[in-house]
């Protein structure tokens, strides 16, 4: 066979397995080839990581429930009569007030704080935040022990309480109190009312889908009259 014979022969090219995706359609221009492919990856990845995205487990680990010394124990009358003398109500608002507490099942054996056992009462931001401490402080510890865990070991906390918002918050009080780590994520809610302790563990989980392996500490508080009469607290991780 001689050169010129050679180069009037066709070009073959090595035959290769077809891949139909990646074939490119002689009816199709190149652009729209190129944007399906284009498409069809982004599509793969989006599904990837919507995979990896999936909610982990969050698990309660223990909790604890504040309760106040008997010297702070105080009857229906006692408080009613304590009531009147306030002088802050006429005489339709205290029987209204007499009925919230027969029918919110208040007791003759209800926790009351330092501040409505003075006749007449003297309710004051300093006695908030005194009360405020004394529970978390002591519900705090004793979660922390009944968990086995150290105030270091938490990454994450969450305070909620309905209506008192002092300024450092309670979130901060807690954290310099037990000295928690300086990187702790921490969170103060209030002025929500009682649905911000079911918003306290939403937000508590949704750290928890951010924050790997972490523990988070949610301190749900409940305040009127400028006190805190129960407090409940709640380990995750």
């Amino acid at each position: 066979m001689d050169c010129h014979s050679l180069t009037r022969a066709p070009l073959h090219l090595l035959d290769l397995p077809s891949f139909p995706s990646l074939r490119f359609s002689p009816s199709l221009p190149l652009q729209l080839e190129l944007a399906t492919a284009l498409a069809a990856v982004l599509l793969l990845l989006a599904v990837a990581f919507s995979l990896r995205r999936k909610a982990r487990p969050v698990y309660l680990v223990d909790f604890n429930v504040f309760r106040a010394p008997d010297r702070m124990k105080m009857s229906r009358e006692a408080f009613m009569g304590r009531s009147r003398k306030a002088g802050a109500f006429d005489a339709k608002a205290l029987v209204f007030q007499d009925k919230m507490v027969m029918k919110g099942g208040l007791g003759d054996h209800t926790y009351l704080p330092d501040a409505m056992h003075a006749s007449p009462p003297v309710p004051s931001m300093a006695l908030a935040r005194e009360e405020a401490e004394i529970v978390m402080f002591t519900a705090v510890r004793d979660a922390l022990a009944a968990a086995n865990l150290r105030a270091t070991d938490v990454d994450c906390v969450v305070v909620n309480c309905s209506l008192f918002n002092p300024t450092p918050s309670l979130a901060a009080m807690l954290v310099n109190h037990f000295k928690m780590r300086s990187d702790v994520v921490s969170y103060s809610l209030s002025g929500m009312g009682c649905s911000a302790g079911v918003i306290s563990i939403a937000l508590a989980r949704e750290l928890l889908q951010t924050y790997k392996n972490s523990t988070c500490l949610v301190v749900s508080t409940v305040r009127s009259f400028f006190f805190l009469p129960l407090s409940g607290f709640f380990f995750f991780f």
